[in-house]
């Protein structure tokens, strides 16, 4: 590993890992006619403090920006089309007790806790020219919230319910086959809980978006509570070739996204990791912390 500063494109270059870097790293040549453009953005709208994330949404040639951490002055998602140069910047209003829970290429789901300590759930929808609250659920933390997203609609369809309630009444409200699951995750955390169904594949995740639960058709792995188990793509979390997993900050478990045997586990001590990227053509992937980087690649038996 080597130790640098992966934040703002205007720093010293022998000493940074900027976020064109990054977009070099996972092949997107087309960004290079709006550098420009998007480093002055950026220099509008983000501080030299702002970790930044990046998603390329491959089916309009969107490339996508946002903190890696939200907060109260880094609210901001940056859209730029890399055909047309069109852009949008969305700043985003909440209060300063948020978090994001999911996040993928065109929807953000973000838990709120506002100065009266109500709570809320907000979902958007994001990249076509202008960000959109699609739904704004509110919610009391003593009954928790259990929500159930369907990623096949178009937008997503959202259900809900309280949360805090005994396993004969989730039967009725969610189906046995749901109510298990739920009753099964309830004890870690029962404050808010998202159950994401994207075809055969089912996540729960807490609060926090970290992983409580996977499951692909009958196969079903549960991660407890304290081993803060995070994904960093979510293409990756419904991929049927691999499952990258990042568990009690200490190692990288690769799992069989099918079967969810654990397949490898590759001790990682060096850093507490914040994002990954990945290069799939040349099998690499770059991995982020607060201030150090590290490249991952196949080596070849010899």
């Amino acid at each position: 590993t080597k130790s640098v500063d992966v934040g703002r494109p205007q720093r010293n270059p022998q000493t940074t890992v900027n976020i064109f870097d990054l977009i070099e790293f996972v092949g997107i040549e087309d960004y290079r006619k709006y550098r420009e453009l998007i480093n002055g953005i950026l220099e509008e709208e983000s501080t030299a403090k702002d970790w930044i994330h990046f998603r390329y949404r491959k089916k309009d040639k969107t490339l996508i920006l946002f903190p890696i951490y939200f907060s109260s002055e880094a609210r901001w998602i940056i859209t730029i089309n890399l055909t047309t140069g069109m852009k949008s910047v969305d700043r985003l209003t909440w209060s300063d007790y948020a978090d994001v829970v999911y996040v993928d290429d065109d929807y953000l789901y973000v838990w709120e806790r506002r100065e009266d300590d109500r709570r809320s759930l907000k979902c958007y929808k994001f990249g076509d020219g202008e960000y959109q609250l699609l739904q704004n659920i509110d919610y009391q933390r003593k009954e928790g919230l259990m929500c159930k997203i369907m990623m096949n609609y178009n937008p997503h369809k959202i259900e809900h319910s309280p949360l805090e309630m005994k396993k004969e009444k989730l039967v009725d409200v969610w189906g046995e086959k749901d109510a298990e699951m739920i009753d099964n995750v309830l004890a870690m955390d029962p404050f808010l809980n998202l159950l994401l169904e994207n075809g055969d594949h089912i996540a729960i995740l807490n609060i926090g978006g970290r992983l409580r639960m996977k499951r692909y058709k009958d196969n079903i792995k549960y991660f407890d509570n304290f081993d803060e188990t995070q994904f960093f793509n979510h293409e990756n979390l419904w991929s049927d070739k691999q499952l990258i997993l990042y568990e009690k900050y200490s190692s990288l478990n690769i799992y069989n996204p099918q079967t969810l045997q654990l397949q490898i586990t590759l001790p990682f001590p060096h850093f507490t990791i914040w994002d990954m990227q990945w290069n799939l053509q040349h099998s690499q992937l770059i991995i982020r912390g607060g201030k150090d980087y590290c490249l991952v690649t196949h080596v070849k038996k010899t």
